[in-house]
């Protein structure tokens, strides 16, 4: 067995590579044999930039080899300017407290504070105008002076360099839209890429903040395109899909870990049943660490109430899969032999029907956090207390 992860890094002034070492050093334990590395720096053949590389672990007797690839999107954010972060910025501070996320809520409030301070400030209204030059000494000025030449670079700094990829990626405007396209469209040729090769019987998404968001979507919208292709068996063998969803109609609340356990048990069985049925889906997890996910309706979508009916409407897949009389799937009809048979397909939204999520966060994040409450109880949810290097996605 040979398997391929897919690492895609979150927010910032990201180089090439920083992410994917990182991860790759931290997942991947020290080698027992003294000098021997922990992988290899190969040539990434499915990227068409030279800034990047392939990094393979080697085989061990409890972990095929791997091959570790990043999804390096941050060129795609150059030009990136003040009005798409304020534009972005607006529309998040002008709604309604109830519908501003609880844990969101006093940082919404004293984004509003800072606001209404500096423009009562600036209006003269808090301190006139008039008594600022008597009121600051020569030496406060200079401070003041040297202060406001190095913060303001770096405020602007993080705005662009930051703020401003979450600002273009999840705000859907017109000056968005082409970026938006060009990051999905590069992570679904990936995608495809890897799947053509051959030479993959598993994948593994890993997306990082802002990272997770783009996996999320790339998964979708690559699902859409291969759901349907099925191959053309005599005896189709479905029994893991009826099995999944029985578990599914239980996940009605929360679920306990042992519920979770044995529902991501046949997810993994209706992902190798998939296979055997043809359908050329090799995404076994989506692991998402630290997602800005868990403000779904506030990033995705106006309200909570918008974003349930959007998730309802199959527009925005869940774990478990929205379903209808306890269904993922619709039939299909086709003809073998001569004899006529039907087999299950799922439909365009039960991603997450084949496919495991694991999300890690850690407490006091405000970015990141549980997910099973905003996109389903089907999510395995770990809180991480001490760092992430005692986990390993590929057990």
């Amino acid at each position: 067995m040979r398997q391929a992860v897919i690492v895609i890094h979150g927010i910032g002034e990201q180089r090439p590579m920083s992410t994917l070492r990182g991860f790759v050093d931290a997942v991947i334990p020290d080698p027992q044999v003294e000098g021997r590395v922990k992988f290899h720096s190969k040539p990434d053949r499915m990227s068409e930039s030279f800034e990047l590389r392939k990094l393979q672990s080697l085989q061990t007797r409890s972990a095929p080899i791997t091959d570790f690839y990043e999804y390096y999107w941050a060129y795609h954010m150059e030009g990136t300017r003040i009005s798409h972060v304020l534009s972005w910025l607006k529309d998040l501070l002008f709604r309604a407290p109830n519908n501003v996320p609880p844990r969101l809520r006093a940082i919404w409030a004293l984004s509003w504070t800072v606001l209404v301070l500096f423009v009562l400030t600036s209006a003269g209204l808090i301190v006139p105008t008039e008594h600022l030059p008597q009121a600051i000494s020569g030496n406060e000025r200079l401070i003041a002076w040297i202060g406001s030449a190095v913060l303001v670079p770096a405020l602007q700094f993080f705005v662009l360099g930051y703020v401003g990829d979450a600002a273009r990626y999840l705000s859907p405007k017109p000056g968005n839209i082409s970026v938006r396209q060009k990051i999905r469209a590069d992570g679904i040729r990936l995608l495809r890429q890897l799947h053509s090769t051959g030479h993959y019987d598993r994948i593994i998404v890993v997306g990082h903040s802002l990272g997770s968001v783009i996996a999320y979507d790339v998964l979708y919208h690559y699902w859409q395109e291969v759901n349907t292709k099925i191959g053309r068996p005599l005896k189709p063998e479905q029994g893991a899909l009826k099995e999944l969803e029985k578990l599914g109609r239980s996940l009605n609340g929360p679920a306990s870990p042992k519920d979770i356990e044995l529902f991501q048990q046949a997810q993994w069985a209706l992902w190798r049943s998939q296979r055997k049925l043809g359908v050329p889906w090799l995404i076994s997890d989506l692991i998402t660490l630290g997602s800005p996910l868990v403000h779904a309706e506030m990033l995705l979508a106006s309200s909570k109430a918008e974003l349930r009916e959007r998730q309802t409407e199959r527009e925005l897949p869940t774990c478990p899969p929205l379903a209808d009389e306890g269904k993922y799937s619709y039939t299909v009809h086709y003809e073998v032999q001569n004899q006529p048979r039907s087999a299950y397909v799922l439909h365009h939204s039960a991603l997450f029907a084949a496919t495991r999520w694991t999300n890690l966060y850690y407490p006091g994040d405000f970015v990141g956090g549980p997910l099973a409450p905003v996109f389903g109880p089907g999510i395995r949810d770990v809180r991480v207390d001490c760092g992430l290097m005692g986990y390993t996605p590929l057990s």
